[in-house]
């Protein structure tokens, strides 16, 4: 009865409940204003910081999966649980402590010890299972899910970066497009350390032979992983210490639409180069190229 009604209150409403018509700003002059707070310096340098950062740190050795299923075999159920169900509980938790505890502490010093940490510890599992120290599925997954603490941290800082610096009326555009700025580096950073590891024997028929060299030929590949990651701390100096620091950068910083226009041009070449190299690594013809992670045609 309720689903026959509901047409005929909805057309009814539709042409006897008058609406109250409310003018707002035309395209051109909202454009204008979003321009205008898109070219103050705490907007390009928060993108900046969120795609840099991101760049170096989102960086994942191309051997990773196939260490995985080949010498520290993996089971795909073991692998779920602990990729989703585990990973989004501790991500989950990390927010939430760093939401009620760490909030009011410097926002550069708890992303830095944080990723020195978490990259140690995922260093050492996997050094231990290259080299055949420890081999078990649990241990290989369980100890690296302290990854998802920086990422946490580093998301929740910069919402709440993103919030003091964003102007009235803007906040969504704001947020969207800082975000967007880490959404585009992982592709173009998978892309090029993909292109450093090819030219290793790290790849899956090498992995298989299990020989000294290749192990040490994996390890080069982690190495430069690894170092990325640490090597992301040096964007620190981009992120606000904290939230009166942000407030000031926003209001003492002075304009400049060329870092503006650059950080632009920068996230729009790293969507296209990342979409580019994607379908390039799918296509049986292309994927031997070094650009899409391949040996080389």
């Amino acid at each position: 009865m309720i689903a026959a009604i509901a047409p005929v209150v909805g057309f009814i409403s539709s042409f006897f409940i008058p609406d109250q018509i409310i003018l707002g700003d035309s395209l051109h002059d909202t454009l204008r204003d979003l321009w205008s707070a898109g070219k103050k310096r705490a907007v390009w340098q928060l993108m900046a910081f969120n795609f840099f950062n991101a760049f170096f740190f989102d960086a994942v050795a191309a051997p990773s999966d196939i260490i995985k299923r080949s010498w520290a075999k993996v089971e795909p159920f073991v692998d779920g649980v602990f990729s989703n169900v585990l990973a989004v509980f501790l991500f989950s938790l990390a927010m939430h402590f760093t939401r009620q505890y760490f909030l009011q502490s410097n926002w550069r010093m708890i992303i830095f010890i944080t990723t020195m940490v978490t990259v140690s510890i995922q260093w050492t599992v996997d050094f231990l299972c290259v080299f055949n120290v420890i081999r078990s599925q649990y241990f290989y997954m369980g100890v690296p899910l302290t990854y998802q603490i920086p990422v946490a941290i580093r998301g929740i800082v910069v919402s709440f970066a993103t919030v003091e610096i964003a102007d009235e009326r803007f906040e969504a555009s704001t947020y969207a497009l800082i975000t967007t700025m880490h959404a585009v580096a992982g592709p173009i950073s998978t892309s090029l350390f993909k292109q450093i590891d090819a030219q290793f024997r790290a790849y899956k028929q090498d992995i298989a032979t299990d020989t000294p060299y290749v192990r040490w030929q994996v390890a080069y590949c982690l190495l430069f992983c690894y170092g990325s990651r640490l090597f992301s701390n040096i964007t620190l100096f981009l992120l606000p210490r904290q939230k009166k620091e942000a407030q000031e950068l926003k209001m003492m910083g002075n304009t400049n639409p060329r870092m503006s226009v650059a950080m632009l041009v920068i996230g729009l070449f790293a969507l296209v180069w990342g979409v580019t190299t994607n379908i390039m690594s799918i296509d049986p013809n292309s994927a031997c190229l070094s650009i899409a992670g391949g040996p080389g045609c």
